[in-house]
């Protein structure tokens, strides 16, 4: 089984292939890559409607894939993955006033939420706290009270 992760806004979220280090040899349309820690990179994309689990209540919603790692402290391939995504919440914190972010295995997503928590952007410290557990869900906002 997969394990999905999702980020829902009220606006559209940034997609596309975010930290994949290609060299520069490029033979018919393939690029290579040096190393594991080169292909590491996240995958962000847009989801259909249908798609997105009942517990995200914001209208725009993508899919996030770290390919080569996992979000998992660990390996240096899986380290890179969660600072990306890291990278990536912290470059739109300035544009949104919440975002959510939510994990499942796949074809579970809409079961219960096993986990509920909020943080403050400013409380987002080290990409270590974007490791959740199977069906947990984060609501980061900008609330100071």
């Amino acid at each position: 089984m997969t394990q999905r992760y999702f980020l829902a806004a009220k606006k559209r979220l940034p997609i596309g292939i975010f930290g994949r280090k290609e060299t520069k040899r490029v033979e018919r349309d393939k690029a290579f890559l040096g190393s594991e820690l080169d292909f590491a990179a996240i995958v962000v994309r847009e989801i259909k409607k249908t798609e997105i689990p009942s517990h995200l209540r914001n209208p725009f919603c993508v899919s996030i894939t770290p390919e080569g790692g996992q979000f998992k402290n660990g390996c240096e391939t899986s380290l890179k993955c969660l600072q990306l995504l890291f990278n990536y919440i912290q470059d739109m914190k300035d544009e949104l006033f919440t975002l959510e972010f939510y994990t499942a295995w796949y074809g579970e997503e809409n079961n219960p939420v096993s986990n509920y928590s909020e943080l403050n952007f400013k409380d987002l410290v080290s990409p270590l706290q974007l490791i959740l557990a199977d069906r947990e869900y984060v609501l980061l906002t900008k609330k100071d009270w």
